[in-house]
């Protein structure tokens, strides 16, 4: 997170808690002129694109499937997920065992002995990734199409990196530099920031988009009882024995993010 203030003496233009609920605001009478969003069916043709590209290097989840065997036998197991998939959209259930999650522990700097220096990597089942994908891409594209994305939100959007937040940015310093005024700016790092999401509130805000209830029911599905379902990964240290848990890593919790 940032803020920038620019300007003179007594004048300054902030990012700051009433632009936030301004923009909001702006973004909810948008949907007010749009049809609901629903989760489409998904469709054996999207299931068979999915499998045939999936990555066979990649870790096995807990389900034991590896992704070289999910791309063989993709022909054949394709119209079974499609029914699968579909049951949990029609529903509203995710399943549980598509919420089970492999955590691996990965040392990130100095000391291996200091639980804090390793990044909990979540690994899980391939197939819940196929129907994760389907929901974001669809929801993504629904946000895209009304403008529900605020303008300068650059993170997890297609065709936007920290390279266009970064361009806007030295764009407005410049810009600010030129015309003579006084360009201060704070970066706020948030420790766990995926942590401080409250799935309450995001469901809430969701529904002020138009996602239909049968959809935010699914989501409040997807999103609860993950942590209580993760594996924890013993590691034995000589300072004794601590427990790591993963709390994202989810393919949705960038879009919810």
């Amino acid at each position: 997170m940032f803020k920038t203030v620019i300007g003179t003496d007594q004048h300054e233009s902030s990012i700051d808690d009433d632009t936030c609920s301004s923009i909001l605001a702006n973004n909810i009478s948008l949907c007010k002129t749009q049809s609901q969003f629903s989760i489409p069916p998904i469709t054996i043709d999207f299931i068979l694109n999915q499998l045939k590209h999936l990555n066979t290097g990649k870790s096995t989840g807990t389900d034991g499937i590896s992704a070289r065997f999910l791309k063989l036998s993709a022909s054949v197991i394709a119209p079974v997920l499609a029914k699968i998939y579909n049951k949990s959209i029609s529903t509203g259930i995710f399943p549980k065992v598509f919420k089970l999650a492999k955590v691996i522990p990965i040392h990130k700097k100095s000391s291996r002995n200091d639980k804090n220096n390793y990044r909990p990597i979540s690994i899980l089942p391939g197939i819940s990734l196929i129907l994760e994908r389907h929901v974001s891409s669809h929801l993504k594209q629904y946000f895209e199409n009304n403008q529900l994305f605020y303008h300068r939100q650059s993170g997890f959007r297609a065709k936007h990196s920290c390279q266009t937040a970064l361009i806007r940015l030295l764009d407005d310093w410049i810009s600010a530099i030129d015309n003579g005024e006084i360009v201060g700016t704070v970066f706020v790092d948030l420790s766990k920031a995926f942590d401080l999401v409250d799935h309450a509130i995001l469901i809430e805000k969701l529904r002020l988009y138009k996602l239909d209830e049968a959809t935010c029911t699914w989501l409040s599905s997807y999103l609860e009882k993950r942590s209580n379902l993760h594996i924890f990964l013993v590691l034995i240290l000589s300072q004794g024995l601590f427990y790591l848990e993963c709390l994202k890593g989810l393919y949705l919790g960038q879009f919810y993010f």
